[in-house]
């Protein structure tokens, strides 16, 4: 006999798929009929998320349906509050052109990092048109191998920041190679002359 490696869980998915989507058929009224919409054409006339909510709508329910994200005309922070996750937005089509509507406390919110938006296929120029701090770059472990995995090298990093910056925020050995040479440290002398 082999072991079981997770058909029984799959299996119990499955059927919880399954039972959703048989739900028993109401008897609508004439006005409930002629007034029923779908969730795509309740999400594409704007909708509210509350409103959603309320009716039973969850987020995976915009996976099931096909909506991509580009449909969603609803802020991150309310996404967020309906429960959606980074993972629903890269099933949803979530490109990394779609940061540019993330301000630096939604990073933190859906906790992603560098190596989740590297999921988007970002070139080092998506990430220039983010215009990110130094300091944001640095807090979401950006690091100099993975700017020159996106394309980085010497000018396009000295758009990102300044070679300062760059020399401060990220490792300072590992600037050559990508091109910029980093500056020696000035080392201030202890003794003070009058």
């Amino acid at each position: 006999m082999l072991p079981n490696f997770g058909q029984d869980r799959l299996l119990s998915i499955q059927s919880t798929i399954d039972a959703r989507r048989a739900a028993p058929k109401v008897d609508k009224s004439m006005w409930r009929k002629l007034f029923s919409r779908s969730l795509t054409s309740m999400v594409s006339s704007g909708t509210s998320l509350q409103s959603l909510k309320l009716q039973g709508a969850i987020p995976e329910d915009f996976v099931e349906h096909q909506i991509s994200y580009d449909a969603l005309a609803y802020s991150v922070d309310d996404l967020v509050d309906f429960g959606c996750t980074y993972e629903h937005f890269l099933e949803l089509g979530f490109r990394a052109d779609h940061f540019k509507a993330f301000e630096p406390r939604h990073y933190k919110r859906l906790g992603i990092r560098a190596k989740d938006m590297l999921r988007t296929s970002m070139s080092i120029h998506d990430l220039i048109a983010l215009k990110l701090s130094p300091q944001t770059l640095h807090s979401l472990g950006w690091t100099i191998d993975q700017f020159k995995q996106i394309g980085g090298d010497k000018h396009t990093l000295t758009a990102l920041c300044s070679e300062q910056d760059m020399a401060l925020y990220f490792n300072h050995s590992k600037m050559k190679a990508v091109g910029i040479k980093p500056k020696p440290k000035v080392r201030k002398s202890s003794k003070l002359v009058f």
